[in-house]
């Protein structure tokens, strides 16, 4: 709750403090913090997976310990706290559209149901998806601002549809055919829908990054 409450108030001054691009702020900043307990957790898991491995005394329940579940609980409660808070200011500013509604939806369900069934692994790997954040939102700043032609802005073009490509693209896809050969139909389900939706947002990314560096020079 006290994580709730500290990531309202913080979008609400980032919002007051610079109206503009105050949320894409805020964003940058959850996708930062998400990417980095997210990753190095993954990290984690896959030493202690190749040493159970190696040592032939692998089984599933010795991989999940108490410090694997602290971070995939912390993890957790940070992504819903940011996913929760983003919505009700897209609500209050009449921002919100559909593709928003059913990306943090998705999103929320795989978190829950992955963290309620103990399934660390999809949930932490599905998370490394906000590696994509700052590039994307810092995009979003040059192209509103019409500041293509700066080094930082093609730098972070590329990174953006190599990290979409791999983190939201590959990884997505590779979740939902793994949790529906696993039988969790429930994180299915929720990671299909986002494979979907972030198939169709790529593509809107390829087409625009084709714009600046193909058709206006």
């Amino acid at each position: 709750m006290l994580i709730l409450i500290t990531s309202f108030f913080l979008i609400n001054i980032l919002h007051t403090s610079n109206p503009k691009y105050g949320t894409r702020i805020n964003a940058s900043i959850y996708s930062i913090i998400l990417s980095i307990l997210s990753i190095s957790s993954l990290y984690q898991y896959n030493n202690k997976y190749i040493k159970y491995y190696n040592d032939k005394i692998y089984q599933d329940n010795e991989l999940y310990d108490d410090e694997l579940y602290d971070n995939a609980k912390i993890t957790s409660i940070i992504s819903l706290s940011y996913l929760i808070t983003d919505t009700f200011h897209h609500i209050i500013y009449k921002t919100i559209t559909l593709q928003d509604i059913i990306h943090h939806s998705m999103m929320s369900i795989a978190i829950i149901y992955s963290f309620y069934l103990q399934h660390y692994w999809y949930l932490l790997l599905g998370i490394t998806s906000e590696i994509t954040g700052p590039c994307l939102h810092y995009c979003y700043y040059c192209n509103k601002e019409n500041n293509k032609k700066n080094i930082y802005f093609k730098i972070s073009s590329i990174l953006l549809l190599l990290f979409y490509f791999v983190f939201r693209i590959i990884n997505f896809g590779y979740i939902s055919y793994a949790s529906f050969n696993g039988k969790v139909y429930g994180i299915f389900f929720s990671m299909f829908m986002l494979f979907i939706i972030n198939c169709w947002w790529f593509n809107i990314l390829i087409n625009k990054a084709w714009d600046v560096y193909f058709i206006r020079k």
